[in-house]
């Protein structure tokens, strides 16, 4: 006998086995009387298919400001409430400044007299800066004049002497008056001239420092107070709601005292999971409900995305499982009921596609190479229906829907939901509430 090569016996056992199958349905529907099996149908029409993710939020303002104040001062005059919107620049409280309205006028008065003292001394220094110049000047005229002549004399005269009492003319005696008379006119004129620019310097060094000599400190001692008393009427930084008030007449003025807030624009801070981050990018789409605001919907973008994960107290990325990254979504609706510290559900779109055909993901099949197909109703003209198969392409899929192409689908055929146990041609019954119209993920 010819052995049948193995390519052969493909071909021969693929036939065998379709064979088997057509059988195989034929009996099954012998056995049954050839009942329809019973499926269940959605049908193909238009619409939005949205790829999302869930994620949870609170609401918050846009833009936060807290007003605290340094001064311990007791709070005078509380002006507003929660709730009151204020302009920038508001008065929002008065501090009490009795004490420092009194230092300051205390520091105020000091400062006058260090003044007045510092210009009395300028002028005694003037004075005597004057005078010293005036008694140097002299001495150095007197001692180029009758100073210098008077030394030179006994200059000369004592070394005459010392010449006359080597040839003996004249006694020991002599020559040592002589000397002394030098010694004495030498120490005259030195002194003199040195007392007077000595005195000079030291006049100079006083009018100096007297006109150095300022009141610096005191100035700035006075510049802080006045700032305090300007700092002690708490005032708006920025236009917005009063949020929370924190100060308390007759209490410390000193820490946390208003939180203003836009309540116009407000933002939605969240956090999205590890495994979904990467699908997220500042601009997408949002879809904002809440609980607080019944079936109302609204409408955000991705305004903020954190380079890198939350971390926790000590500064370092927080170590689980479930690795979160900080997110913030910014509401663009106008008109809103949502306000401060509300919960928020929020739908990020990853993709949107419009007006496209798409079915249960479950209703798509794929055969062995990879080529996928769904299963539809049809008339066989004999008053009953039967499963037809369909190849398809594939796109855009969500968690349960998945969209997809052919030039064989129109508006209103008839895809089979639940394929599981479906086949090409057999006879089928359409659950009448399992029939439902292509839909909105």
């Amino acid at each position: 006998m010819k052995k049948i090569s193995k390519k052969n016996r493909i071909w021969i056992i693929i036939p065998a086995a379709l064979a088997i199958i057509f059988v195989c349905l034929a009996f099954l529907n012998a056995a049954s009387g050839g009942k329809a099996a019973a499926v269940s149908c959605i049908e193909l029409y238009p619409s939005d298919l949205i790829n999302s993710i869930s994620i949870k939020g609170i609401v918050e303002s846009a833009e936060k400001n807290n007003v605290y104040s340094s001064l311990g001062h007791p709070v005078k005059k509380l002006n507003v409430e929660v709730g009151d919107w204020v302009a920038r620049g508001r008065i929002l409280c008065e501090l009490n400044t009795e004490d420092l309205e009194n230092n300051l006028a205390q520091q105020k008065a000091q400062l006058n007299s260090s003044v007045q003292s510092m210009r009395q001394q300028i002028q005694i220094s003037a004075v005597n800066l004057e005078s010293a110049q005036k008694k140097y000047d002299d001495a150095l005229k007197d001692s180029e004049n009758g100073t210098t002549l008077d030394l030179d004399m006994k200059k000369n005269a004592y070394k005459n002497n010392q010449e006359l009492f080597e040839r003996g003319f004249i006694s020991g005696n002599e020559l040592s008056q002589s000397e002394v008379a030098y010694t004495s006119a030498l120490n005259n004129y030195n002194g003199l001239l040195e007392q007077a620019k000595d005195a000079l310097k030291t006049a100079q060094i006083n009018y100096n420092n007297a006109i150095a000599a300022n009141t610096d400190t005191q100035e700035l001692v006075i510049k802080n107070l006045e700032k305090h008393l300007r700092d002690s009427v708490i005032r708006a930084p920025v236009s917005g709601t009063v949020t929370a008030v924190y100060a308390r007449e007759g209490a410390s003025g000193s820490g946390l005292l208003f939180v203003i807030e836009d309540t116009e624009n407000l933002i939605i801070k969240t956090t999205i999971k590890e495994y979904d981050i990467s699908n997220v990018k500042t601009g997408m789409y949002v879809i904002i409900k809440s609980d607080s605001t019944g079936s109302s919907v609204y409408e955000g973008i991705v305004s903020k995305i954190a380079p890198t994960a939350v971390k926790d107290m000590s500064g370092e990325t927080a170590s689980k499982s479930d690795v979160e990254f900080e997110a913030q979504v910014y509401i663009t609706s106008r008109e809103t009921d949502l306000k401060i510290g509300m919960n928020a559900r929020l739908n990020v779109i990853l993709e949107e596609k419009k007006h496209v055909y798409c079915v249960p993901y479950d209703a798509v099949m794929t055969t062995a190479n990879g080529e996928n197909y769904i299963f539809t109703a049809q008339d066989n003209g004999q008053n009953k229906q039967t499963a037809k198969q369909i190849n398809v392409t594939t796109g855009l899929e969500t968690d349960f829907y998945v969209e997809i192409f052919s030039a064989e689908l129109f508006d209103g055929m008839k895809a089979i939901s639940d394929v599981s146990s479906v086949r090409d041609g057999m006879l089928i019954n359409i659950n009448t509430g399992g029939s439902s119209r292509g839909q909105r993920n």
